[in-house]
């Protein structure tokens, strides 16, 4: 079943409930964001949603409107592949602490794209996920990822600083290719450049050249 909430289009299973963590008795579900119909700039994406009506998928680009029995809960917890594709107006995006998993693409070439918040909650930035937001020019990580994969931020060009958490242990293929004025890159002390970057993970990019110094003295 699908929900529409001021534009955000979100996924859930009705025959999978949950349980809630403060006991509640509503029902309470987990939801996917699989895309975005709105114009917003800065986008805030809901962490969840209290529903009585959904709308049932019927037939490719068909739906009926469905009373749910009861009132129920749509807890986000993930953002589907391609979800923000190619959306030009937003500058800023902040993912609910409630999100686990992103998808690969999620947010390729949103081309106004400048800021970005990523809860802990998240583990892993798949491959691909920001890349050609040209735009982009700050990015917030938080303590709980542990992966940044293959070309996630590739051709984010104005891209000068980003600062690696604790707890993260690999940097993909890639990662920051293209990313021209990045100078700065915050590593946690624990972290082993040899071994949990990948050699061309700043190929092409404004820190290449630092990085590679960087191998040599290993």
């Amino acid at each position: 079943m699908k929900i529409i909430v001021n534009g955000y289009n979100i996924e859930f299973d009705p025959l999978k409930p949950i349980k809630s963590n403060d006991g509640e008795a509503i029902p309470t579900f987990e939801g996917n964001v699989v895309s975005y119909d709105g114009w917003d700039k800065e986008l805030e994406i809901p962490d969840e949603i209290e529903v009585e009506k959904a709308f049932e998928v019927t037939s490719k680009d068909k739906f009926t409107e469905v009373k749910l029995e009861n009132k129920s809960k749509i807890i986000v917890t993930s953002i589907d592949i391609s979800a923000f594709e190619n959306y030009i107006y937003a500058e800023k995006v902040k993912i609910p602490e409630t999100v686990k998993t992103i998808g690969k693409f999620a947010f390729k070439k949103c081309l106004s794209l400048k800021y970005v918040y990523v809860p802990g909650s998240v583990k892993k930035i798949p491959d691909y996920c920001f890349i050609n937001c040209t735009a982009l020019e700050k990015i917030d990580f938080n303590v709980g990822l542990k992966e940044i994969g293959d070309y996630s931020f590739s051709g984010c060009e104005k891209l000068s600083s980003i600062s690696i958490p604790s707890s993260c242990y690999h940097i993909g293929f890639s990662c920051f290719e293209k990313c021209r004025v990045l100078r700065t890159v915050e590593f946690p002390k624990e972290f082993k450049i040899n071994k949990d970057v990948d050699y061309f993970a700043f190929k092409y990019s404004g820190f290449e050249k630092k990085f590679a110094d960087m191998l040599d003295k290993k």
